[in-house]
């Protein structure tokens, strides 16, 4: 192709024909410029197809990442729920004067609903019943993707900018959620623990409730420190006018997890 066009150009000069020539040179300065044109056009189309495999991979973990915290919500709501049954069950058999209060809790019903002969079916002691008030799986995030992103600074590799705010203020939320999870939730759970230490009451427990007061344990103490655990867990359930509710967070986390996914071609 290149000796094509030579050949061309030594036979004009030959001619000494200068138009002609010069709308040759012409032609040939256009079809370089076009060459150069494309060859951008497939430099741009070709890293554009780079970046968006790249958004689509960083896509791929992002879903990753919320379908663990999903998971994670789901088993910390189911905990929360076995925590107000016990803790319901525990002030009927104390003749709680607030225990038409708890069981008028929408969370509570929502829980006994779920599992209506979940205490029946365990058979278990009060003293059981007390220490099964404490177990409980604490929701934290999985951020692995997310801080990887920032500190690599490819945060703006998310061409949605919506979608990419969306996932820059999830993120700080959970690490709140964290905080309040370890300082509050931890602190009333020893205030809890604390009141069973004070009346002598083990995780070995096997006794009734009529036995334990034999021993003298003191049922106002034990009572309060219920209360207080359940408000608490009442307060992570409660889905009116708390964003910061594990039941709406984990309807957030499946929007947000909806709508990445959306942004992956089939």
């Amino acid at each position: 192709m290149i000796q094509f066009f030579r050949n061309i150009r030594r036979k004009l000069l030959k001619e000494e024909n200068l138009s002609r020539y010069l709308v040759y040179a012409l032609g040939e300065i256009a079809l370089v410029m076009i060459g150069i044109l494309l060859a951008l056009q497939i430099n741009t189309w070709n890293r554009h197809r780079i970046e968006k495999k790249e958004e689509e991979f960083i896509y791929q973990r992002l879903i990753q990442d919320l379908e663990q915290d999903i998971k994670g919500l789901e088993i910390s709501i189911s905990n929360f729920d076995a925590r107000l049954l016990y803790g319901a069950e525990a002030l009927q058999q104390l003749n709680s004067k607030n225990i038409d209060q708890v069981l008028s809790w929408s969370e509570y019903s929502r829980a006994k609903d779920k599992r209506p002969n979940f205490i029946n079916s365990q058979n278990l002691s009060y003293g059981k019943i007390l220490f099964r008030i404490l177990v409980i799986n604490l929701f934290y995030p999985t951020d692995n993707t997310f801080q990887e992103l920032i500190s690599s600074g490819k945060i703006d590799i998310i061409s949605d900018k919506e979608l990419k705010a969306d996932i820059q203020s999830y993120y700080p939320r959970m690490k709140r959620l964290q905080n309040f999870q370890d300082k509050i939730i931890f602190t009333v759970q020893s205030k809890y623990r604390d009141a069973l230490e004070r009346n002598r009451i083990s995780y070995l427990n096997e006794q009734s409730l009529e036995e334990l007061i034999e021993t003298g344990i003191d049922k106002k103490d034990i009572e309060a420190a219920i209360e207080n655990l359940l408000s608490l867990t009442r307060g992570s359930l409660r889905t009116e006018m708390n964003e910061e509710s594990l039941v709406n967070i984990k309807h957030e986390v499946e929007q947000l997890a909806k709508r990445i996914k959306s942004k992956i071609k089939k």
